[in-house]
């Protein structure tokens, strides 16, 4: 602000205005710079659920292919439940 002034030539009134406008525009980069913030952490926030969401999906899959390896092929109801209980 003390630059502005140094520069500065008029009147009081013009000089009011003018720190009023400095004002508007430092209030404007900070509401600016937190909706920046914001959506950074909003999207570091997705990004942390994507991972974890395919980290799930993973580990579900394997899960889902070891069942599917182990219930291959004939085999009665009974065999089917115990292989079922062992996996899961």
């Amino acid at each position: 602000e003390n630059c502005i002034m140094a520069q500065f030539k008029g009147d009081a009134r013009d000089a009011k205005r003018a720190r009023y406008g400095a004002r508007v525009q430092e209030e404007m980069k900070e509401a600016f710079e937190r909706k920046v913030k914001e959506m950074r952490d909003e999207t570091n926030k997705s990004l942390h659920n994507m991972e974890l969401g395919r980290m799930f999906s993973m580990d579900e899959s394997i899960s889902q292919q070891k069942f599917t390896n182990a219930t291959v092929g004939l085999q009665t109801h009974e065999e089917y439940k115990n292989k079922a209980k062992k996996i899961s």
